[in-house]
């Protein structure tokens, strides 16, 4: 039996694995999965097998030191291992931490930090450390709010839901009231049940605010087509204000938005590089539905990332109070909805089954709310069935953890019959569950970077005065590093006119749209060849009546009409990516070009010391962020969806003609009808070719963008050679500015051990 010790500290993403009290070797392929700065969800579950390849042996006692929701995804994994057979015998043991400090201590902590590498940098005039734009990144870092965005299937209780857990009735739930605006919702320290809002038209300018918004305001604003969007703040009870932003975002359904960008925004969601937690909402008696599509987005999210990725989806079984005796046991119908989810891409999906509206119901009579004397009698049925009947404690049914039940038994115990049917609701379970996620992920997220804002900088003027140090302490007045240093300063300064530097960025935009070109050419023939089997599918029927073409026209209006919103959010994220990819490979080749530069000059110096500007630069080219230029090319795109200019040109399906010949005859040749699909084929061909173009043009945009910034960069890295040369040449510098620059040296290793104390667990 092997001993192995794992460390995992989440808000540094730093792994440490020993066996046997050794460490991993250099080439060990543990070491390389488990020591790339990433989240332990991401290589848990290839552990197991990664211990049984690297020690040959199927026998361990593990000790973990870590967070305890760490240690449940280990101890979830093992047992699964063991279960299938991999591992023979397991012992598992968590060490004692030394750190128990909770987040909102840790955020505090570094708060101070923070205030005091301000106060000494204004004290120091060390501009970099108090520049508006780390003040406002810190800030942002800070006040960073997590999104929940919450999607579902029609006629699922989604509205429903998110009153359940506002405690309160404030979105329109009615069947004919479904959601077409997007609504956010952001946890504050309100007083309770008071819910401001500001509303936004379609061209996102604010046009009316509320100071208390209620079901019947939400009602009226859900129905205006001028309306875009709501954001509403209050007091959200199941959250702490104090540790995180939480906001709730309904958006609408696929088949239901009010803008073409809405289904946009909820393919961003989704999209594996989001941070956002979903909460799919369906319900039990479930059918076949045009979202499929936006299950099997999810589907391909949840492939990427490992277990992290498949905690960050909460498939939330709605109405379960609606099932009678003969539907079975709850187990039943939720491996039903496993078989559905798998059936589409899922597996392993999390699933929560509740029942919102008894919630909300018995949620409002316990908050002293006015309800009328139906809902009362409602309550009181509800009440007595979920506490009698347990088949209907939902929150048994969900994928807690041994901590989380024995609370729950424990508020059973000791509450009242109302507390106790709202858990078994199972609504508690679900809020349960999201807190978890977010201590899991977003709390130590947030402390990563706020911490990352400041320390980058304070890392680059550390390298920078210890280079100054080393220039002191030279013996002889190095003429030769003078020169090379001016000869970098112009090497810089021309890099960008240089053939190769022009080639490096042409290429690096060609490689990139390239990969584009291939990819929406892919999804084009994939749309087309969908065309192509639904027209088979109907052309050798011959002559149908009108009633049947009339209906068999919308149904195929329906469906091309489909196509076009999977193919238009399919080639956004496409196009998204290949701003992405460009991006870094300009920044790789930047980084490249410069480091070739300074390796060159440095590797003819006879001094030891060597002059390496990107090391001091670091936390500025971070902050070249390609996202701010994504974020403005999706505005412009926005804008001009019905521009024939734009790669995105929407096309009608069938003109009015065919649907006047229609109600003109008895009957209707379905060959001269489908061969109008072929008309629809040459339009996916059409926008295929704009696409193209469009990658192409806005690669060249964020081409430019990108040089500006290093532009800046450039003249950064002269100011700090300029300053060097100043101490190589002795100016200015006597015992005094040794001193400073001994006590800068000493103050930032003091900020350095603050943080990692801080960070520690």
């Amino acid at each position: 039996m092997k001993r192995v010790y794992i460390k995992y500290n989440p808000y540094i993403l730093k792994t440490e694995i020993l066996i046997n009290d050794d460490h991993l070797e250099e080439n060990s392929l543990l070491r390389e999965k488990t020591g790339r700065n990433t989240y332990l969800q991401e290589w848990i579950e290839e552990l197991p097998q990664l211990l049984v390849d690297e020690t040959n042996d199927n026998e361990f006692y593990i000790t973990f030191y870590g967070t305890e929701s760490d240690y449940e995804d280990v101890i979830e994994t093992f047992r699964t291992a063991k279960d299938s057979g991999l591992i023979y015998a397991v012992s598992l043991e968590k060490a004692e931490v030394k750190n128990k400090t909770e987040f909102s201590e840790k955020v505090a902590k570094i708060d101070e930090v923070f205030e005091e590498v301000q106060k000494v940098a204004k004290e120091r005039n060390m501009t970099d450390l108090m520049s508006e734009e780390l003040i406002n990144t810190y800030n942002q870092a800070k006040s960073s709010n997590f999104d929940i965005s919450i999607v579902a299937t029609m006629s699922a209780g989604k509205s429903t839901l998110i009153n359940a857990l506002l405690g309160k009735k404030l979105m329109p739930s009615a069947q004919e009231a479904c959601t077409a605006i997007i609504t956010r919702i952001k946890d504050t320290d309100n007083p309770k049940g008071i819910w401001k809002a500001e509303v936004y038209d379609k061209s996102e300018r604010l046009i009316q605010s509320v100071d208390n918004i209620n079901l019947e305001t939400m009602t009226r604003l859900n129905n205006n087509e001028n309306v875009l969007e709501i954001n509403i703040e209050g007091n959200i009870p199941f959250v702490n204000t104090s540790e995180n932003s939480l906001v709730l975002i309904d958006t609408p359904g696929p088949n239901n938005s009010r803008n073409e960008e809405h289904g946009a925004v909820q393919n961003k969601f989704v999209s594996s590089s989001s941070k956002t937690l979903v909460l799919y909402v369906l319900e039990p008696t479930f059918g076949r539905t045009d979202d499929d599509a936006l299950l099997r987005k999810i589907a391909k999210s949840m492939e990427v990332g490992g277990k992290k990725s498949r905690d960050r989806f909460i498939f939330v079984v709605n109405k379960m109070d609606g099932r009678q005796k003969e539907d079975g046991p709850i187990e039943t119908t939720l491996d039903r909805v496993r078989e559905y989810l798998e059936s589409v891409g899922i597996k392993e999906p999390n699933l929560y089954p509740v029942a919102a509206l008894p919630a909300l119901t018995i949620r409002q009579a316990v908050n002293g709310e006015d309800i009328d004397e139906d809902t009362e009698d409602y309550n009181y049925v509800a009440i007595r069935k979920f506490n009698r009947n347990e088949n209907l404690h939902l929150e048994e049914h969900s994928p807690l953890l041994k901590s989380e039940e024995r609370k729950f038994r424990e508020q059973i115990e000791c509450g009242t019959k109302e507390e106790e049917a709202i858990i078994h609701t199972g609504v508690p379970a679900l809020e349960v569950a999201i807190r978890r996620y977010v201590d899991k992920y977003a709390n130590v997220a947030k402390i990563r970077t706020m911490v990352e804002a400041f320390m980058r900088n304070i890392e680059d003027s550390a390298v920078f005065e210890e280079q100054k140090r080393l220039l002191i302490n030279l013996d002889n007045d190095n003429g030769q590093l003078r020169q090379q240093i001016s000869l970098m300063k112009e090497a810089i300064e021309n890099l960008k006119e240089t053939k190769e530097y022009k080639e490096a960025v042409d290429n690096a935009v060609k490689k990139v749209n390239k990969v584009t070109e291939k990819e929406i050419k892919s999804k084009t023939k994939t749309i087309n060849s969908r065309i192509e089997q639904r027209t088979r599918s109907v052309a050798n029927r011959g002559q149908i009546d009108i009633y049947e073409a009339d209906e068999l026209i919308n149904s195929m209006k329906r469906f091309v009409n489909r196509l076009s919103k999977e193919y238009h959010e399919d080639l956004n994220d496409i196009l998204r990516q290949n701003l992405i990819d460009t991006a870094n490979n300009l920044m790789e080749s930047y980084i490249e070009k410069i480091n070739s530069l300074t390796t060159d000059f440095n590797s003819s110096l006879s001094s030891d010391i060597k002059i390496e500007p990107l090391k001091f630069m670091s936390a500025k080219l971070e902050n070249i962020n390609v996202n701010n230029f994504v974020e403005i090319e999706e505005v412009v795109v926005g804008h001009h969806t019905v521009s024939d200019a734009h790669w995105w040109n929407p096309f009608s399906w069938w003109s009015s003609h065919e649907e006047d010949d229609i109600e003109e005859r008895e009957y209707v040749n379905l060959n001269k009808l489908t061969s109008s699909l072929g008309l629809v084929e040459n339009n996916f061909k059409n926008i295929e070719k704009r696409a193209v173009n469009h990658a192409l043009q806005q690669s060249k945009v964020i081409a430019e963008k990108y040089n500006e910034e290093f532009a800046n960069i450039d003249r950064a890295i002269n100011d700090k050679l300029d300053e060097l040369q100043k101490y190589i040449n002795k100016i200015d510098v006597n015992d005094e500015e040794i001193r400073k620059l001994e006590k800068n040296i000493a103050w930032f290793n003091h900020i350095k051990r603050e943080v990692e104390h801080i960070t520690e667990i």
